[in-house]
């Protein structure tokens, strides 16, 4: 299924992220049960990291249109289900961006002895600091999908 979700971009520099999860029971087989990390997948090839070992989408207000801006991505869906499903959409610090990037981005090399070392980010200084934070809008749509 593709969603659009629109949303107001803020003045100044901006990090969001886009995650949620899947849950539900069969409509045809007693006690069974669905469950899954959301997986956005995001239509705008540039929302798309080749580093991502991550669940959601995380991008910066850098392609956005100002103030009225979307964006659109698709999600897999089982049919027969009786679904609810989690969007969450977090405002995220910069720090909480460059954190998430250089952690994937070190995931993926991980094994790969020609890489070059990547340096996780890291705003701790002398044990004190906020490493991460984020603001958090949840939504959730029943869903039902037949043959």
């Amino acid at each position: 299924m593709e969603f659009t979700l629109k949303f107001d971009d803020l003045e100044g520099r901006n990090f969001y992220e886009l995650t949620g999860r899947i849950v539900g029971r069969s409509t045809t087989q007693a006690n069974s049960f669905y469950f899954s990390d959301l997986y956005p997948k995001p239509v705008n090839p540039a929302y798309e990291r080749d580093s991502w070992t991550y669940d959601g989408i995380l991008f910066n207000d850098i392609l956005l249109n100002g103030k009225d801006s979307e964006i659109v991505f698709r999600v897999s869906i089982p049919k027969g289900f009786d679904l609810e499903v989690e969007f969450n959409f977090s405002h995220v610090t910069e720090s909480y961006y460059r954190y998430e990037e250089t952690v994937g981005l070190q995931g993926y090399n991980r094994g790969d002895f020609l890489s070059q070392p990547v340096l996780v980010y890291s705003n701790i200084q002398n044990g004190m600091g906020i490493l991460k934070a984020r603001n958090t809008h949840s939504k959730i749509l029943k869903i039902l999908l037949e043959d």
